[in-house]
């Protein structure tokens, strides 16, 4: 029998995808005829109101720049300056990416050599390490959020950040609000980090995709920062800000050197981001005084719905400051069981989270995503999870 040729180790690194352990239990769900509520995927139930964006005349068939659409890249440098004080956003210094998952890849490959380091402020984007290993690089963990949650401070945040730097660190790659806990890093957590980079050299990977979504604070760009320029990547996506995953659009603002190097990159990847998708994009920042406001009120509202719900159940979790999303911390009814048992009981109970394992060392924690359905809908999914505790 033949076999095939030797696969990459670099995709090996490649973290698998977090719901591999619930097939099992969902499979069955399924195969029962129950219904699924799905509080697992971050996105979002509020329409878009998108009804008509040009998508489909002869111009939107043809290629597109490799960079993005003029016309979009114009509106997201606006809105930068506009909603998040930055002063040098640019058409110039905008690259539109497949959401902002490629958008991040992009930067990674700009950016990072094989075997280089990347410190990542954990809790984390579950994908943000794949991103980085996708690109020959190391991701480092460092928890960061949970403790600004339990009252660390800054000197503290340095101090977690510069034990993990080595000579082979060349970057610090963080989200807020955070996914998955909703931590919103202040201005001292974000000048802190900037110090550290500059003393270091180290490149700065600013994902700021949730930067509309703040409930008790507001939100601070890294980007607002002065003499943060020439070292910070700033990545976004219409997915969360806009509420059109489907579309797959999202940009980076970045140095010029930087999106050079992106669009060869991007060319040898997807070459441009189709002209259908920037075309929606487009339409969404063009209707965005309605989208993004009905979003904010109405993800305020289910937030508080579910802190009640999961307070009333006796879970533990910080209240999260922004984002859509709780991250639960169910040590104390998990008891010494594995948290899949707990997970695998709320799906057989038709109601899906995501394990914490997929946002680091965080083995009895899950999040909860509480924009993906209506408010109905989250009452009756949080109900079916504390059944599930309750059945422990």
């Amino acid at each position: 029998m033949s076999r095939s040729p030797k696969l990459s180790s670099s995709a090996a690194r490649i973290p698998p995808g977090a719901f591999g352990e619930l097939a099992k239990s969902i499979a069955e769900r399924t195969d029962r005829g129950g219904d699924l509520i799905g509080l697992h995927i971050g996105d979002t139930h509020v329409a878009s109101g998108i009804v008509d964006a040009g998508t489909l005349d002869p111009d939107s068939m043809r290629y597109g720049m490799i960079s993005g659409m003029s016309p979009l890249k114009e509106r997201v440098a606006e809105r930068a300056r506009r909603e998040r004080a930055i002063s040098y956003a640019t058409a110039h210094r905008v690259h539109i990416g497949v959401g902002g998952t490629h958008s991040l890849f992009c930067a990674a490959r700009a950016t990072l050599d094989a075997g280089d380091e990347v410190i990542v402020l954990s809790p984390y984007w579950p994908l943000a390490p794949g991103v980085f290993a996708s690109a020959g690089a190391i991701p480092v963990e460092v928890a960061a959020t949970q403790a600004l949650y339990e009252g660390g401070g800054a000197d503290d945040l340095r101090e977690r950040i510069l034990r993990a730097v080595t000579e082979k660190t060349r970057g610090i790659y963080f989200i807020s609000p955070n996914n998955p806990d909703g931590k919103v890093l202040s201005e001292e957590a974000l000048r802190t980090i900037a110090e550290v980079a500059e003393r270091r050299d180290l490149w700065i990977f600013a994902d700021e995709v949730y930067a509309d979504f703040t409930y008790t604070m507001k939100h601070t760009s890294m980007g607002a920062l002065s003499g943060v320029e020439d070292r910070t990547i700033l990545v976004y996506s219409f997915s969360k800000s806009h509420g059109i995953a489907g579309a797959r659009v999202g940009y980076l603002i970045a140095p010029g050197e930087v999106l050079q190097q992106i669009d060869r990159i991007s060319m040898h990847t997807v070459f441009n981001v189709p002209v259908v998708s920037q075309r929606i994009a487009i339409a969404a920042i063009d209707n965005e005084a309605a989208w993004v406001p009905l979003a904010k009120t109405t993800y305020a509202s289910a937030r508080d719905l579910t802190t009640r719900l999961l307070r009333k159940g006796g879970l533990s979790f910080f209240e999260p400051e922004g984002g859509t999303y709780h991250f639960i911390d169910f040590s104390n009814v998990l008891a010494g069981r594995p948290l899949r048992e707990l997970l695998g009981r709320a799906a057989e109970n038709g109601v899906l989270l995501t394990p914490g394992n997929a946002f680091g060392s965080y083995s009895n924690h899950a999040r909860l995503c509480f924009t993906a359905v209506s408010e109905q809908k989250l009452e009756q999914g949080i109900d079916r999870l504390l059944a599930a505790v309750n059945s422990l």
